[in-house]
């Protein structure tokens, strides 16, 4: 279900079963210092339920391709022609980028810069993320929702926060599928 304001997330239970491991940006994202989680001391575990970011892509050739995320994707390169984010967690590559983002409200948050934006432009761009000062710009788009779509002019690469890459992407499309994923964290007992 997803998560509403001033709820509980989640529900303890004894033991984990299978599910999504807690790393970087979700890490973040939680407030989960993962260095400091001991698995092997966990008297009780939290389940939490994660919507999916489901990827699909067509290539070149008319080839689908798909993936699954917890957290986010990026196509193109930052720094010129289209460049595309869409995440469900406000963190992105440790870069926080879009301060509405919860990885478990039912949708994700996106935005695109045109092919048009220039090198100056996307630099100043993304030194305004540092701050959360997204100033409006022409060149930029931004939106949230359930369903996302993109076509590119030239053949780019789709890039997951979990590692995972597609390449010769023409054709994205990006839709949520709520409480698809399930994360596990520990409870430990802390000593006086």
């Amino acid at each position: 279900m997803t998560i509403r304001p001033g709820e509980e997330w989640g529900e303890v239970v004894a033991e984990p079963d299978e599910g999504e491991t807690i790393t970087g940006d979700l890490a973040r994202e939680i407030g989960v210092d993962e260095r400091a989680l001991r698995p092997h001391e966990a008297i009780e575990w939290r389940l939490l339920p994660l919507d999916v970011l489901v990827v699909e892509t067509t290539d070149s050739q008319g080839h689908r391709g798909e993936l699954r995320e917890t957290s986010w994707i990026t196509a193109g390169q930052p720094l010129f022609g289209p460049f595309v984010v869409v995440a469900s967690t406000s963190f992105v590559h440790g870069r926080r980028l879009f301060s509405r983002a919860h990885p478990n409200d039912g949708r994700f948050e996106w935005f695109s810069l045109s092919p048009r934006m220039g090198l100056r432009q996307r630099i100043a761009f993304r030194h305004r993320t540092r701050t959360e000062t997204h100033l409006p710009h022409p060149d930029v788009t931004t939106g949230s929702g359930a369903e996302f779509r993109y076509e590119f002019a030239r053949p780019t690469v789709v890039r997951a926060s979990s590692g995972a890459r597609i390449r010769d992407v023409l054709q994205l499309r990006v839709t949520i599928n709520v409480d698809a994923a399930r994360l596990y964290l520990p409870i430990c007992r802390i000593e006086p």
